[in-house]
Order: C-alpha cells, then sequence, then structure tokens
C-alpha cells in the first residue's frame, strides 16, 4: 500500500505505532498477537529503498521512501 505522510519528521518507528500492531527491530506481533522474532534460524529484516537497513525505524519518512519488512 501507499502511505502519504504529511508531517515531516516522522520516523518509521512513529508511523508504526499509528498502527494496530507492534514492531521493533527483533519482533512482529500482529493485531491477533501472532509473533515473528528474529531467532537462530529466521530473521525479521529491514530494507528501505532495496537496501538492507537494519536501524530504518530510527530514520525519518522521506519522500518516496519505500519499506519492506521480511521475517525469513
Amino acid at each position: 500500500s501507499v502511505i502519504y505522510v504529511k508531517r515531516e519528521a516522522i520516523t518509521w518507528d512513529q508511523f508504526f505505532k499509528t498502527l494496530p500492531f507492534s514492531l521493533t527491530k527483533d519482533c512482529l506481533v500482529t493485531g491477533t498477537n501472532e509473533t515473528f522474532c528474529s531467532t537462530s534460524t529466521k530473521k525479521l529484516q529491514f530494507f528501505l529503498n532495496n537496501i538492507e537497513t537494519p536501524d530504518a525505524l530510527d530514520l525519518d519518512i522521506n519522500p518516496n521512501d519505500y519499506l519492506e519488512v521480511r521475517y525469513e
């Protein structure tokens, strides 16, 4: 989905906190409490504009940014 952020200096973390689930750099917990956390065999990964960016949640959202969260 495409999201338009109208306020400046909003981080990805601030944005995700407005949604009905929890997301940290290590875990995603859905609204139904389904949990996806990094383990020795699977990893929660963040790709900002197709570049792996582990600290993506701390970064400001810029125009045309694309964030993909993967659990593999």
